[in-house]
């Protein structure tokens, strides 16, 4: 992702620590939240207009993804296979490196979403509604350039990755059991 080779298995275990704690690792990443983990809010909070692109950005995947606060939050969607979760991750390794410097509003809306809770008052809410539906078109738009960014590397990821000897076709990940099924 960040155009360096795919390392060998070897070279990947002398250079990783081998207990390593969940918040150091990068990029963040959550499989198989609900839509409320992973948009912060409920979605009945969330713009239709939003949710709608949301759902067509990840229409032929696997997964729907929100990219929040430099964490991937992972929705998988009822009937997906394994395989999906590493592109996923690939995906969320893409955003991680990429999100700060192709949007600036990125930090801004980070830094207003860290408690992720909204002012009591109308006039206060209202600002904050605004702010948070303005954190989820930006974060839309750079979703979309990481499509486009899985759509052009990926394959190229896992057959290098396969040749390097890594098994893509077994993942050990860590998922909560909560899927989703969409209906048109």
């Amino acid at each position: 992702v960040r155009g360096q080779p795919v390392p060998s298995v070897a070279e990947a275990n002398q250079q990783e620590p081998l207990l390593l704690p969940s918040a150091a690792t990068r990029p963040a990443v959550t499989f198989g939240c609900s839509l409320e983990q992973a948009w912060g809010t409920p979605p009945s909070e969330v713009q239709s207009g939003l949710l709608t692109a949301w759902l067509q950005t990840f229409k032929s995947e696997g997964y729907l993804l929100v990219w929040r606060q430099g964490h991937a939050y992972v929705v998988v969607k009822q009937d997906s296979q394994q395989e999906v979760l590493l592109q996923a991750l690939w995906q969320a390794a893409w955003l991680d490196a990429h999100a700060s410097n192709q949007h600036p509003h990125h930090h801004q809306y980070k830094h207003q979403q860290q408690g992720c809770s909204f002012a009591a008052t109308a006039d206060e809410g209202s600002r904050a509604s605004h702010a948070q539906q303005h954190g989820f078109v930006d974060m839309l738009e750079l979703l979309q350039s990481s499509m486009v960014a899985v759509d052009k590397s990926y394959e190229g990821f896992v057959c290098e990755a396969r040749a390097c000897g890594w098994n893509t076709n077994s993942l050990i990940l860590r998922v909560q059991e909560t899927r989703v099924s969409l209906t048109t």
